[in-house]
């Protein structure tokens, strides 16, 4: 586990430094166990006795790969969902083509320089995705309508 971990950090850090990304991810052991594992059962470092291992923050591998310096910064489990549903959204609105592309990097742009927060960003996909998420939400009603009717 540790080999693995260290080689995929070490791999990070090429892609980063490839993609001429100023990340420069530490990648020391200890660093990837408060980072990545739930608990430390398995750390090689031990914590004084009672001491309990506190996990730096959640883990969603979406949101990591999307943008893994700004993910470095989420701080909550709550921050982690609204992050986890602004991208819910933008791959929804890629996928249906509501948004443009150039749309999507202006949006991503202004809530990283923090000219808007996620709220407004939130606020802006839902209002362009509600007749789709209308619409699924219809069919899905549809759906166990009919299961009914065949049982």
């Amino acid at each position: 586990r540790e080999d693995l971990s260290m080689w995929f950090c070490k791999l990070h850090r090429i892609v980063s430094e490839h993609l001429w990304k100023k990340d420069k991810f530490e990648c020391k052991q200890l660093t990837l166990d408060l980072i990545y594992l739930k608990n430390c059962n398995e750390c090689k470092e031990k914590f004084e006795k009672g001491k309990k291992h506190k996990m730096v923050q959640p883990w969603d591998p979406a949101v990591y790969a999307q943008d893994p310096t700004a993910y470095l910064q989420i701080q909550s489990q709550s921050e982690m969902w609204e992050i986890s549903e602004i991208e819910e959204f933008f791959e929804l609105a890629r996928q249906y083509n509501i948004i443009s592309s150039t749309e999507e990097e202006g949006l991503r742009s202004r809530m990283s320089q923090s000219q808007m927060d996620r709220d407004e960003v939130n606020s802006i996909l839902y209002d362009k995705l509600r007749p789709l998420l209308r619409l699924t939400a219809r069919v899905k009603e549809l759906e166990r309508g009919n299961q009914k009717v065949l049982h």
